[in-house]
């Protein structure tokens, strides 16, 4: 009797190591290609942020070339 239970926890263990095995490879690609992968939201996420970070530098770009050349300007008029 107690070999039979000895028998099904080690089946038990077999069977949770190889779970974590696919736990500890499996997921992580997965999970990887999720966030990575195309249309992956880690991707969009990014591409947004920089998009985001790009046009704020271009706004602060021109709002400095429009302060400078209106700053000229008031030097002309001024002579």
């Amino acid at each position: 009797m107690s070999m039979g239970g000895n028998n099904a926890l080690y089946i038990v263990q077999i069977i949770l190591s190889y779970a974590n095995i696919i736990v500890t490879t499996l997921f992580p690609i997965v999970g990887i290609y999720f966030l990575l992968g195309p249309g992956g939201k880690l991707v969009k996420a990014t591409i947004a942020y920089l998009n985001e970070q790009t046009a704020s530098k271009q706004s602060v770009c021109t709002t400095e070339s429009t302060l400078a050349s209106s700053a000229e300007e008031e030097n002309k008029n001024e002579e």
